[in-house]
């Protein structure tokens, strides 16, 4: 089992570059910080959060041998699937389910809306990859979001009747974390079908971009 040596701040710019730091000096961290200041998204977008609200946390690996495209494949569907199973130990009369390829839905009455997302980030050396990083944000206690985002995310606490501990957002990072390093090592087809599973998708498939990066689609693009 993979064991991280845990970080833990009150406020950063972003888990993911705290995590590539550290990385210079160990083998395996996780990173979670009570708030940070330039979260971010795929492409570029930026992620926003409240102080002590969410969950900011970031899980990295130095790898010692090249790590094969399927294992790194894999790292997207772990973090997707930790970060699920997590909230649904914390909220187990909730639905939770994910969207390709990096999001994580709730539902509140008929609308569907963003809860949490996931972020990869690989290092490489040539066509090896050094390190990579799993960046992982949960709305959990936020009840205000921007104008744009009004329709599209949400929190646990909004799905909740009752109110949540103010120590809800580390419980799922310590959960989340603990996931991924009891499961870091299975074997990458079993992650992809697990995960594979839980979009309810077909069969996912490889896109080759030159020589050393690919991405995971599906044909039907999954959910609208």
């Amino acid at each position: 089992m993979l064991h991280a040596i845990r970080f833990h701040f009150p406020r950063i710019t972003s888990t993911n570059d705290y995590a590539k730091t550290l990385l210079a000096e160990h083998d395996c961290v996780a990173i979670t910080a009570d708030g940070q200041t330039a979260g971010r998204g795929r492409h570029n977008r930026v992620w926003t959060g409240g102080q002590y609200a969410n969950v900011y946390c970031s899980f990295g690996v130095r790898h010692r041998t090249a790590p094969t495209l399927d294992t790194l494949f894999a790292l997207q569907g772990l973090g997707c699937l930790s970060t699920l199973y997590a909230l649904r130990q914390v909220a187990p009369e909730h639905p939770f389910f994910l969207k390709y390829p990096n999001d994580v839905y709730t539902s509140i009455g008929t609308m569907k809306k963003k809860i949490g997302g996931i972020l990869i980030e690989n290092e490489f050396i040539g066509a090896t990859c050094t390190m990579s990083i799993i960046g992982i944000g949960v709305n959990v206690l936020q009840r205000d979001f921007p104008e744009e985002l009004q329709s599209k995310a949400t929190s646990l606490t909004l799905t909740q009747q009752q109110p949540l501990s103010p120590h809800t957002p580390q419980r799922i990072a310590n959960l989340l974390i603990t996931y991924i390093e009891e499961h870091y090592a299975t074997s990458p087809s079993i992650l992809m079908q697990v995960w594979q599973r839980e979009l309810c998708s077909p069969r996912l498939q490889y896109k080759i971009i030159g020589d050393t990066t690919a991405e995971l689609y599906t044909p039907d693009k999954l959910l609208p």
